[in-house]
């Protein structure tokens, strides 16, 4: 079983034009070179000081910190999405029709591969996904191909979460 940490920054405030409350933590991630994890610090701000209160801040960082202790991480968690993809295609793809099998090959292949292989299943978020599609629609891509892109996507999450190699964010 993965060891926990307990993390339980104080609330610090950075004064400025704009004072604001912020914390500071460290997260686990994967070194892809070395497959081992190292701790990277996060700056978290909770609020403007002009917009909350300390205890309100305190609050927030309560919730923030709640989801940064529940994290435990495994391999698992931190595979690239080239690698997943490589799963997917052997497990998922034979079981589709010879037609909808060549269309996902060729789109992965073409489209998503080159902009998502080297990331990490767990970061790749909606708003890197919409940038992706947004993109595709300024090259001059279909409305078409650009929902078979988003189902694709979608499809391959939809297995990490099934088959445990991704935790929902949600």
């Amino acid at each position: 079983m993965a060891r926990r940490e307990h993390q339980l920054p104080n609330v610090l405030r950075q004064d400025g034009t704009r004072p604001d409350y912020y914390i500071r933590y460290r997260l686990r991630v994967l070194n892809q070179r070395t497959k081992r994890f190292e701790r990277k610090e996060k700056r978290h701000i909770l609020g403007y000081c002009d917009e909350i209160t300390k205890r309100e801040a305190e609050r927030v960082r309560d919730r923030v910190i709640a989801g940064v202790n529940d994290q435990v991480f495994t391999l698992k968690d931190q595979i690239l999405f080239g690698d997943f993809v490589k799963i997917y295609e052997n497990r998922h793809l034979p079981a589709l029709a010879l037609g909808p099998r060549e269309k996902y090959r060729s789109l992965l292949k073409n489209h998503i591969l080159p902009e998502f292989e080297s990331l990490s299943l767990c970061d790749i978020g909606a708003e890197l996904v919409q940038g992706f599609l947004n993109s595709k629609k300024e090259q001059g891509l279909s409305w078409w191909t650009r929902n078979d892109l988003k189902g694709i996507v979608s499809g391959v999450f939809t297995k990490a979460s099934d088959w445990g190699y991704w935790v929902s964010a949600t």
